[in-house]
Order: structure tokens, then C-alpha cells, then sequence
């Protein structure tokens, strides 16, 4: 209608302003690109935050999806296990028995097992000696243990765990001096404990059986 009336005064050569009540409702050139500014602004948004929820959504379902697979094959395999744990033999007229399967793991495990039980046996009793040699032998200026009787000690200490603290019998004791020779010269603390890591080490393998034997000279 606005139009109209502007065409009409264009024609007859004269120029009427619209009343007061139209002017109102006219926008500016400002508001227009404001508007057209604001409307760009909204739109890349909700693009945006649609294209973010879409992105979402086949995440959402994809992720679902694998934890389907994922928990159908655990199942799956859970299911095989079961079914190869043990080999079923049906013997007419003989009760059902399940013989298991070797396992390659559970025997290389025992083996492992095995072996560190006899490394950690050699390592205690190799560590027992070092200190049976220092608290034994600190102040034999006077005597030096000859090999028997050393040997007759590691044995002791081993039997008795318990009794390793306890003062070395004096050579004044009777059955025990032949633990004892009296020498001048001071005891050489390093060839006593070597000799007695050798003792602990040559009983230790003797104990042992043909395997873990092997196992230990290799």
C-alpha cells in the first residue's frame, strides 16, 4: 500500500510523506544490515550446534555398536574356553571322565615359580653367611676357623636358624676346639666368606633336583 501512494506521487509530481503512523513502521538502511548481521550470527549457531549433536548422535551409536561386538566376542570366546577346557571321552559302559588340557602357561609359570623360590633360597643363604663371617670372625685376631670346622658352622647356623646371634663356643669349650687353630697372623675376612659362599652354593646345588641342576650351571 506504502508503495503504491509513493508511485502514485511520483507520477502526479508532487511528494507526500506518509502519515506519522506508516514513518514508524519503516526501517532504516543501519537496521536492515544490523538485522541481517544478527540473523547471520543466529544461523551459523544453530548450524553449528546442529552439526555438533549430528556428530554426536553417530559417535554415540557407533561406540554403541562396538561395545556390542565387543561384548559378543568376549562372550564368544568365553564360551570357547569353556567348551575346550577339558577333553570329554565317552567310553560305553565306563564312567565319564574330563581329562584337562595342557597348558603352556600354568607349566612355564610353576617352572618360573620354581626358580625364583631356589634364586631367592641361594640369595638368602648366601646373605646368611656374609653375616655369620662378620659377626663370627670381626675380632679372630687370635684364631682363624679352619674348612671342616667353618663347615661344621654353616650346618649349624642352617639347622638353627635361630641361634645365628649367639656367641661362638671358646676354644676353652671342649668339643668345640677343633673349631679353632691358633695362628698369629690376623684372619683374612675375604678368602673366610668367599669359602663359605662356596660351601653354601655347593650343598645348595647338591639339594637341588637333575632340572633345576642343570638350570643352575647353564
Amino acid at each position: 500500500m506504502i508503495s503504491r501512494c509513493i508511485k502514485r506521487c511520483y507520477r502526479s509530481g508532487y511528494m507526500i510523506f506518509p502519515p506519522n503512523r506508516l514513518q514508524s513502521t519503516i526501517r532504516s538502511k543501519e537496521e536492515i544490515n544490523s538485522s541481517r548481521h544478527k540473523f547471520n550470527i543466529a544461523d551459523t549457531s544453530v548450524r553449528k550446534q546442529y552439526n555438533e549433536e549430528l556428530v554426536f548422535t553417530k559417535d554415540a551409536k557407533e561406540n554403541a555398536e562396538a561395545k556390542k561386538v565387543s561384548s559378543k566376542v568376549k562372550k564368544d570366546r568365553k564360551n570357547h574356553s569353556a567348551a575346550m577346557e577339558g577333553v570329554n571321552i565317552n567310553v560305553p559302559g565306563i564312567y565319564r571322565d574330563v581329562y584337562p588340557l595342557p597348558n603352556e602357561d600354568v607349566e612355564m609359570h610353576e617352572a618360573k615359580k620354581k626358580e625364583n623360590i631356589c634364586k631367592k633360597e641361594n640369595l638368602s643363604k648366601t646373605v646368611l653367611v656374609r653375616q655369620l663371617a662378620e659377626i663370627y670372625f670381626a675380632n679372630s685376631n687370635k684364631y682363624v676357623v679352619d674348612e671342616n670346622g667353618l663347615d661344621d658352622l654353616i650346618q649349624q647356623a642352617f639347622k638353627n636358624p635361630n641361634d645365628v646371634f649367639q656367641p661362638l663356643p671358646s676354644k676353652r669349650d671342649g668339643d668345640n676346639m677343633r673349631l679353632f687353630i691358633e695362628t698369629e697372623e690376623e684372619a683374612d675376612m675375604t678368602s673366610i666368606k668367599q669359602h663359605a659362599i662356596e660351601v653354601v652354593l655347593q650343598d645348595f646345588q647338591e639339594e637341588q633336583p637333575l632340572e633345576d641342576k642343570r638350570d643352575t650351571i647353564e
